[in-house]
């Protein structure tokens, strides 16, 4: 009775309704919760309705396709209407909420179109793909997701291929499938990713939600059959048009479904779900309109549980939201006809939305409405966590104190080994489990290595010039004299508003969040925005209310929207003779504390002027696209990619040593060659602007600088040739200076800025109508052997079965590891132990460790101890407590191999050139190999000779050296 009465609420409960909690605050973070505006219809935007979207909402689809609307009434890009479509997006934006698109090709729909149906067969593909790159290319940045192609799938019984792709309907032919076939779709797919790489890509379609129907088999197969053909489909779209008439859908069938589609490697998408009832040829009584309304809520609570209960469903969007105006003939907002009761049309199906009106001004939820939100409280009620730790340490819990970080990028970046992320384990990110408590594994699953450091950027500055507008439209990683390389400020997650300081590394050197742009707004006046592609990214300070709602400048920082007119996101960037500069904010605080600061534990506040090491900002500039400075590739050409890797050669200088000489070729690249350093390259940027850089092999760089050749003539002068060397680094020399300009998705040319002034300047593949394995430099020809694939690598990493010895960087002539032994029986012969300890340099196979790669992880190791190696794994100890729980402490052992145990894996993070992290993966935060000090009495520290577990601090005490053994 309880909902029967809120479905029969007049307008005088509607302010009670509204007061309620909105739907999307009681949604998980990761989950998409929303419905559609339709921009170029003629009742989206009437006030009440967007303001109850808005307020329900976390996110909204906006439509735009070829014919709706008149989007594209003749031929030519010029004659593309964006009007309503930028409408959509520039409300969603502004108020925060994510964007999904639709759609990109829609062949059914497209029918309607007389000039698209009609146009010659071969101006199809290019007309298709102006249409993806003007709609991809117009928001870019500011929109989530996007249908690429909508209802591919034919019906039962509708003329299709053999895949079941719908060729024609009711027999017009589909002209993108005469065009091209089938291959439209992936087309468009290979089209969107070009034209936006940021947008998540989604293939959608109706009637395919159960398993094992025809239509939704074949539509498995088909995405199968893309994915396998290098089709890059994020996820595919449910539209999810069902039916509370009789039973309703198979619930076990849906959620079969999502598994299987989970199970190829694709997200899962709720798309335009509504619930249709069916039409009565007489009034309803009240218990009857009960049933009908406690039915359709039925429908769409099972199905939002599957979605909560699915790690791969991402979205829940609903298409009308509202029955709007529903006694006026062509007034409303549904698709289908809103009323139950019609005798002109009974036992159609209608009545699909959630909310139901008399006007705009009296929004009523159906049942349906406040069952989502009891299912939504509910499944946060019961969640249970499943054991999980990230990749940076970060359990379950950091997550419940850090719900932004729930976002679906971050989720994707920060996953275990197994491949599981907080949006799978945790409750607070929509995972986690609705079942009993799962039982905790003794150790925790075992992690991949998260970013480790680099020495590539400078810790103290260049000259910099005055100011002015030199910064103007330049990007620049920004550091503090205070803590160099290791407090680069960064943008935490795409769509954060959260800010905080990293490590600069050969990882994080990549990493849009570290990379600042600089947009002039006049004199030394500047906004600075984070370089990921979000909407909130601009450095804000934050502010508090007085009593009287007067607001004043405060001591946090924040990333915000774009607001022309907040002096919060303005700064005064002032530059100081020594090369440093000072961040001023144009909020003036009443204490005069407006500079940028990054404290000595690590925070970020706004402190008073002054000139100490906090507040000396370092701006290192950089590249906002491509290849990074300071990280590290291998390049291969495009032309017969198998053997294609650039390679510097070597001589081997006596049995089994090989030294790297001035040549270059190119090699296969397989198991052996991937640990090479001579398939590594140092990317070294000169100028930013000009995409300029050295590129240095990681094989003894010091003598590894890509250079062009040249030649002098009879009067001293020199002039280039067309061969390429390795030589040593030579700032002056525009030889080694190679501009690295974008030709496609991944793929450049390369070429060197010392010029004859005839063109023939581009790194070349040699051969024929074959290709060679040597280089030159020639003109510009565009084709294969002048492209090349610049992919990113790491560091160089232990040898699999190599032997090392590991010595600390603190005090290294007493630092070796080694496993202690005891004369156990007083006959002279010494027994190993269980326990390790430091000690100086010795010839005992004790203070030798092999390294045992993990079959198919990267730098994840088992070590073990050559004295004894059965017993001689390195190991991190545990405790069990009262919970009957095993959990990880702060001391190491050795043991036997147990190859499932986390405590036994180690990841090797590369330091600098000669030194290592080594962090253990059963996790609790304090991973990271560790030599123990003592401190004396004057404050100094000293090392001791035992090892135990630390958070990652970057001491010498955690940094390791090994050196390989020959044996």
């Amino acid at each position: 009775m309880k909902m029967l009465l809120l479905y029969l609420l007049s307008s005088a409960a509607t302010t009670l309704v509204a007061a309620q909690t909105p739907l999307k605050d009681l949604a998980p973070p990761n989950l998409a919760i929303g419905a559609v505006f339709h921009g170029y219809g003629d009742t989206w935007n009437e006030p009440d309705y967007q303001a109850l979207g808005l307020r329900e909402f976390n996110a909204m689809t906006a439509s735009i396709y070829l014919p709706y609307g008149n989007v594209w009434s003749n031929q030519g890009s010029n004659n593309i209407n964006l009007v309503g479509y930028n409408q959509v997006v520039d409300l969603l934006v502004g108020n925060g909420l994510r964007v999904h698109g639709h759609v990109l090709v829609y062949p059914v729909a497209n029918l309607d179109s007389s000039w698209w149906s009609s146009q010659p067969v071969n101006t199809v593909e290019s007309n298709m793909n102006l249409f993806i790159d003007t709609i991809l290319a117009s928001r870019k940045g500011q929109i989530w997701s996007f249908d690429v192609v909508n209802e591919a799938m034919a019906d039962n019984g509708e003329d299709m291929d053999a895949d079941g792709v719908r060729r024609s309907r009711f027999g017009s032919p589909l002209i993108e499938y005469t065009a091209m076939g089938q291959d439209y779709i992936g087309k468009a797919f290979v089209r969107a990713r070009q034209a936006n790489p940021n947008v998540k890509l989604i293939l959608n379609d109706y009637g395919c939600e159960q398993d094992n129907f025809d239509k939704s088999n074949r539509f498995y197969n088909l995405v199968s059959k893309l994915l396998n053909q290098g089709v890059p489909i994020d996820g595919v779209g449910f539209q999810m048009h069902v039916s509370s008439v009789g039973n309703g859908p198979d619930y076990e069938s849906i959620a079969r479904n999502f598994r299987r589609f989970r199970n190829l490697g694709v997200s899962i998408y709720i798309t335009e779900m509504d619930v249709q009832s069916s039409a009565s040829a007489v009034p309803l009584t009240p218990s009857q309109q009960q049933e009908a309304a406690l039915k359709q809520a039925s429908v769409w609570t099972q199905v939002l549980e599957i979605c909560l209960n699915e790690p791969a469903c991402e979205s829940f969007l609903l298409w009308d939201f509202a029955e709007y105006n529903s006694r006026l003939a062509n007034q409303r907002y549904s698709w289908l006809h809103p009323i139950t009761y019609d005798p002109n049309r009974a036992g159609e199906l209608t009545y699909p939305s959630p909310f139901f009106d008399i006007n705009p001004q009296n929004f009523r939820p159906k049942p349906g409405w406040e069952e989502m939100k009891q299912t939504l409280q509910n499944f946060a009620a019961n969640c249970v966590d499943l054991p999980f730790v990230d990749n940076s340490g970060d359990v379950c819990q950091w997550y419940e104190g850090h719900p932004g970080d729930c976002q679906e990028y971050w989720c994707d970046f920060y996953r275990n080994s197994q491949g599981q992320t907080a949006c799978d384990q945790c409750c607070v990110c929509g995972g986690g489990t609705t079942d009993s408590a799962p039982v905790q594994p003794t150790t925790p699953a075992p992690q991949s290595a998260p970013p480790t450091p680099s020495p590539i950027d400078p810790t103290t500055p260049a000259p910099q010039p005055a100011v002015g507008d030199s910064l103007n439209g330049k990007t620049f990683r920004l550091t503090t004299e205070l803590h160099g390389q290791d407090g680069y400020l960064r943008m935490v997650k795409p769509d954060s508003s959260r800010l905080s300081v990293y490590r600069l590394n050969e990882m994080s050197a990549t990493w849009k969040g570290l990379k600042w742009q600089f947009e002039l707004v006049e004199g030394n006046e500047y906004r600075i925005r984070n370089s990921q592609d979000s909407p909130g990214g601009y450095l804000a300070r934050g502010g508090y209310q007085d009593d009287n709602g007067n607001w004043f400048a405060g001591d946090s920082l924040y990333l915000g929207g774009f607001q022309p007119e907040w002096s919060s996101l303005r700064w005064f960037v002032e530059p100081l003779p020594d090369g440093y500069y000072l961040i001023r904010c144009s909020w003036g605080a009443t204490d005069g504390s407006d500079y940028l600061s990054h404290g000595e534990n690590g925070e970020l506040s706004m402190i008073s002027a002054g000139n100490n090491p906090s507040q000396r900002w370092i701006f290192s500039e950089t590249v906002a696209e491509g290849p990074d400075d300071g990280a590290y590739y291998r390049i291969s050409s495009e032309w017969e990619t198998s053997s294609s890797y650039l390679t510097r050669d070597s001589v081997q200088s006596a049995p089994g040593v090989w030294d790297p000489v001035g040549t270059l070729s190119l090699y296969t690249f397989d198991e052996s060659s991937a640990q090479w350093g001579s398939l590594k390259w140092f990317f070294e940027v000169v100028d930013p602007a000009e995409r300029t850089f050295r590129i240095a092999n990681t094989w003894d760089p010091d003598s590894g600088y890509l250079s062009r050749a040249g030649g002098q003539d009879g009067n001293g002068n020199w002039f280039p040739l067309a061969d390429v060397y390795l030589d040593p680094r030579n700032t002056d020399w525009t030889s080694q200076m190679w501009i690295i300009e974008e030709y496609s998705q991944g793929v450049y040319t390369i070429r060197c800025k010392w010029s004859n002034g005839d063109g023939a300047d581009y790194l070349t593949r040699a051969g024929g109508s074959e290709p060679t394995n040597s280089l030159t430099v020639r003109q510009f020809t565009n084709d294969p052997s002048q492209r090349w694939i610049i992919s990113q690598t790491f560091f160089q990493a232990p040898d699999n079965g190599g032997i090392y010895r590991m010595t600390s960087e603190w005090a290294t002539d007493t630092s070796y590891l080694s496993r202690n032994g005891a004369e156990w029986f007083g006959n002279g012969t010494w027994y190993p132990t269980n326990e390790v300890s430091l000690y100086q340099l010795e010839t005992w196979s004790s203070q030798t460790w092999v390294f045992e790669l993990i079959e198919g992880e990267d730098s994840i190791y088992r070590i073990v101890n050559r004295w004894e190696p059965s017993t001689g794994y390195l190991s991190r100890d545990g405790e069990q407590r009262e919970d009957g729980q095993w959990y990880p402490a702060r001391t190491l052992y050795l043991g036997p191999s147990q190859p499932t145990w986390t405590s036994r894996m180690w990841a090797v993070e590369w330091y600098t050139d000669s030194t290592y992290l080594l962090r253990n993966l059963w996790s609790d935060g304090t991973d990271y190999l560790t030599r123990v000090g003592e401190q004396q009495d004057d404050g100094t520290w000293n090392p001791t000779s035992e090892a135990n577990f630390n958070g990652d601090g970057g001491y010498s005490s955690q940094r390791w050296i090994l050196q390989r053994v020959v044996d």
